[in-house]
């Protein structure tokens, strides 16, 4: 899944083309640009919204400004500090390397890097641009970062509690947000939006209790509520990005429309969670209990009437047995009584 991140360092950029640009890069961005004449190398650190492991790093070039080379680095820090990228310890994880385009050629270049990095933050060491006719000003740019893998959950929550202990807001001055922590990460990288997000979680962990329970049927009406949640995050995901655009174009009429289609989804969300978090009244588990003490009691008495007619049934037998027994022991005297006579 693609990985959020926070730009928190950057050497230098141009007006209208800063690097936070790169946060949420759109086929109309004009993504980060370097200033005019700038030092090389030139670097831009990016943090995670946690401990991450990443597989996989895309980068789009600008099209004009082209660097030769970007040396990759993953960065780590101790969990018990705040996750400073001036505290954290660099290592080399590869490098990608562009290639000198026609001034006809339109669109930048796409160079991927397969890794195995388990890191909080990423940077990019970049090296001198390449040469194009409208480069006048010896300037690199990046149009997009893509970076794949996945979240590291138990090691973002020690990584925030050593933010949270004292040290918070450091983190914030390096530019991540404490509220837009890994559990907001993993909801945008499932590709919902980060309400959805939190009411994912809630919701798979009620059914997970409910499992536990063996209460199937409570699982099964969470299901339903989380495919209910699920479908409307990845919509209001979709119209975020379409009401961005039509700000941008200054429609604000249809970003309007689309806030409205927003703000309805929000409130079926929000329904849902309460749905989910909805128990049975103590009145329904008194009913509950008392059907069931009912049951037993029947079944107890079911088991006594079965006893009884048992013992009545042998004692019946009994008495048959006996009777039998009787006449034969009878049948011979009086058979000895006639022969006398």
């Amino acid at each position: 899944m693609r990985l959020p991140f926070t730009v928190v360092h950057c050497d230098s950029f141009s007006t209208g083309s800063p690097p936070s640009n790169l946060h949420d890069a759109t086929p109309h961005s004009t993504g980060w640009v370097s200033a005019p004449f700038p030092s090389f190398p030139q670097e831009i650190v990016l943090a995670f919204n946690g401990v991450v492991a990443v597989n996989r790093i895309s980068i789009l070039s600008h099209e004009h400004f082209i660097p030769s080379k970007i040396e990759l680095m993953a960065g780590n820090v101790s969990y018990r500090e705040a996750p400073s990228h001036t505290k954290a310890k660099y290592a080399r994880v590869g490098y990608l390397k562009f290639s000198k385009v026609g001034p006809g050629v339109q669109g930048g270049q796409v160079q991927r890097l397969e890794v195995e990095a388990r890191c909080c933050f990423l940077k990019l060491c970049m090296s001198a641009p390449l040469g194009h006719p409208k480069n006048l000003c010896n300037q690199i740019g990046i149009a997009d970062i893509a970076v794949e893998g996945d979240i590291h959950v138990g090691d973002s929550s020690k990584l925030l509690q050593a933010g949270q202990q004292g040290l918070g807001f450091q983190m914030l001055l390096h530019g991540i947000d404490l509220h837009e922590d890994f559990l907001s990460a993993e909801a945008k990288s499932a590709g919902v939006n980060t309400m959805a997000g939190k009411f994912l979680r809630d919701i798979q962990r009620l059914k997970n209790d409910s499992k536990d329970r063996e209460d199937f049927e409570e699982a099964m009406r969470l299901s339903e509520l989380e495919k209910k949640v699920r479908v409307a995050g990845e919509q209001i995901l979709k119209l975020e990005a379409d009401k961005r655009s039509a700000v941008e174009r200054e429609d604000y009429q249809i970003a309007k429309t689309v806030k409205s289609e927003i703000d309805q989804l929000n409130v079926m969300m929000e329904a849902c969670m309460k749905d989910a978090l909805r128990r049975p009244s103590k009145a329904s588990n008194g009913e509950e209990r008392q059907k069931l003490q009912d049951r037993l009691s029947t079944l107890e008495i079911e088991k006594q009437n079965a006893v009884e007619v048992k013992r009545e049934h042998m004692t019946l037998r009994l008495a048959d047995t006996a009777t039998c027994s009787e006449r034969i022991i009878q049948q011979p005297r009086l058979s000895r009584g006639r022969s006398r006579n």
